[in-house]
């Protein structure tokens, strides 16, 4: 979860929520997630929209911002699939250069679509929650898509209804 009174920087919040998708969704170690869905409340929203025009904009913020953050991660599991801990450690590095020339082949969600963002809840103050979803990797995997979150939209009653 991430809670804050002050911030009025967008790309910190991003940064924020970034970092909170990286580390919970299974685990910063665990690249192609394939669902997460993120509940951003109305006074975060406010902030991300100086810098976000669109949900979308934020979104694909936060798929770029956890791939750059899980990159260093990402080496353990070269290890362990290969034994050589000269390979996981070039791993991080040679990422970083195909991710910054624009060829990202290891992401932390399998697609932008993976993460959902919400917008809700009241006045309270700027919080923002991340719900992890359960599933992992390629087609063909045992892990992979073992769940998928389903969104529908709910109007608001007037103030006072019940």
């Amino acid at each position: 979860q991430v809670v804050d009174f002050d911030l009025q920087d967008p790309q910190e919040v991003m940064r924020q929520v970034a970092l909170q998708l990286t580390h919970c969704c299974w685990s910063a170690r665990f690249p192609l997630c394939s669902s997460a869905t993120v509940l951003v409340s109305p006074e975060h929203y406010a902030t991300l929209k100086k810098a976000y025009a669109t949900r979308d904009a934020f979104r694909d913020a936060l798929f770029e911002e956890t791939t750059r953050l899980a990159i260093p991660f990402l080496g353990t599991l070269v290890r362990m699939k290969t034994g050589s801990s000269l390979l996981a450690a070039a791993a991080p590095p040679l990422l970083s250069v195909l991710r910054w020339v624009g060829v990202a082949p290891i992401t932390k969600f399998e697609t932008r679509e993976s993460i959902k963002v919400i917008v809700c809840g009241g006045d309270a103050g700027k919080f923002t929650t991340v719900c992890a979803g359960f599933g992992v990797g390629k087609p063909g995997m045992a892990t992979y898509r073992l769940s998928f979150p389903v969104t529908k939209p709910v109007v608001a009653l007037p103030r006072g209804a019940t």
